[in-house]
Order: C-alpha cells, then structure tokens, then sequence
C-alpha cells in the first residue's frame, strides 16, 4: 500500500501553460470535439446512446475523483501510513459540478429537469473547461497524477457540453436555460453557505467555488481587487451576474449555430429526395 500511495505522489517539473503537455492535452481536445461534432447527426438519431455515454462520462469523473480524494488524504510517514484531509480538494467547485449533474441524469428520465441538467453541462460545465484548458497555470502542479488528472478532467467537461448540442440534450428554449441557471445558482448557494459557516477551514484553503468571504481570490490580479475592494454581498453578486451572462451567450449562440446546423441538413435532405 505504501509503495502505491508513494508512485501516486510521483513528482515532476511543474508543467509549463502552453508548453509540450498543456499543448498535447490540447490536441486530444480538439481531437475529440471535432470527433462528436462530425458524428452529431447520428448522435442526434440516437438521444438514448448520448444518455449512455453521458452517464459513462460521469461515473468515470466519480471513480477519478474519489481516486484524487484518497490520493490527497493518504500519506506515508515514519511511522506508516496515515490520514491527514486536506479540505482545499473538497469535491464542491465549479468544475466538480458536471459530475453531480451527470450522476443526477441517471434518476430523470426525458422531460424539463433532465434537459436542464443537460444545458448545464452545455453552458456552466463546459465553460469551466474551456477556462482551465485555456488558463491553466492554477491547476498545473508537480504532482503527475493531478496533472493527468486535471487535465483528463476539464477535457471531459468541454466533450460533454459538446456532446449535449451535438446529440441535441440540450435545451432549446430560454426555460431550459432558466433551469440551468437555478441549478447553477444552487450550486453557488451550497458553496458560499459551506464557505461562510466553516471559517475554521479557511486556514486550509477551504474555498468552495472561489466564494469565501475570508479568503482572497487569487484567480487573478484583477478579481483578488475586487474582492478586496468590494462589500461580500457585491461580490458575491457580480460573481453571479458574471457566471450566468457567459453561460447566457452559450446558450444562445449554440442554440443558433445547432438551429442553422438543422436547417442545412433539412436542405440537404429535400435536394436528395429531389434527385431521387
């Protein structure tokens, strides 16, 4: 057992933004999204397969992270092996969320709530993806297995908001996007209540979707500014606003492109019967 805890905690140098790994990772995402969007017409003829894959998706990011969480808990001392949690890793970010939301789609069969868990994962998730596989010097450690982990893990986030317009999960109308909203928005509600009633775990870093109002945002310069410069409630408000106004233009700039997408094969379509 020893010798796995210390292979999991195998160091490295600390990948470099846009170096040869961070640009690998992102070749395999490009890979895969032009893999789902060349395949959305019949992904879209077959709502049960992307359910499938969907739910296989999400018990996957399950097994990594439960792997992630004993992973960081578990050390080798002198005097053997030993449990010290670091509360930082607690499993309730932004980028944690898909995980819950594809667990969720396993209990609701087709209707309102399953398609707003699916426009979740197509605005809110995959945002978070695109963000960290686009800025990911907050993430990169010199631990391999975070580092494959992260990685592996935001990939998969931006495949499966993909997967939810390509296959056609995902919501049209403005309700369904209200519903991913509320959803997000509960999310946030549970983190910021967690972060505000356990101020003793702030000294471990403990900062559940970057809202505790006792420790700086060091996302970046400008965000740790406001935070500090702001009353909690703005803040908190802005973070909000912020969130939902980029998962907004997602929404709807993917729900015209998928709409225009329709349109040209329904065109398609009546030309071959024509020839026919």
């Amino acid at each position: 057992m020893e010798k796995v805890i210390l292979f999991f905690e195998t160091k490295i140098a600390t990948p470099r933004p846009w170096g040869a790994y961070h640009l690998c990772c992102m070749c395999v995402l490009v890979a895969c999204v032009a893999l789902l969007v060349g395949f959305g017409k019949k992904l879209r003829a077959n709502p049960k397969a992307v359910r499938r894959m969907t739910a296989a998706a999400g018990v996957f990011l399950i097994a990594i992270e439960i792997l992630k969480q004993v992973f960081y808990g578990l050390h080798v001392g002198e005097n053997g092996i030993y449990w010290d949690y670091p509360w930082w890793v607690f499993p309730l970010q932004m980028c944690s969320t898909p995980m819950y939301v594809c667990f969720a789609l396993l209990f609701f069969r087709e209707g309102r709530i399953q398609r707003a868990l699916c426009s979740y994962l197509g605005t809110f998730g995959m945002f978070g993806g695109i963000v960290v596989m686009l800025l990911p010097s907050t993430v990169f450690t010199d631990l391999l297995f975070v580092d494959l982990h992260t990685m592996i893990w935001h990939i998969l986030l931006v495949c499966l908001g993909v997967l939810q317009w390509c296959g056609g999960t995902a919501g049209q109308k403005a309700g369904d996007f209200i519903g991913c909203t509320i959803l997000f928005a509960l999310f946030a509600g549970i983190a910021a209540a967690l972060d505000g009633a356990l101020p003793q775990l702030a000294e471990e870093g403990f900062n559940m979707f970057y809202l505790s109002p006792y420790i700086p945002v060091a996302m970046s310069g400008f965000v740790e500014w406001f935070w500090e410069s702001v009353p909690y409630p703005v803040y908190l408000l802005t973070y909000l606003a912020g969130f939902t106004a980029v998962a907004a233009a997602i929404f709807f700039a993917a729900r015209g492109i998928r709409a225009a997408a329709r349109k040209s094969e329904a065109r398609s379509g009546q030309k071959e019967f024509k020839n026919e």
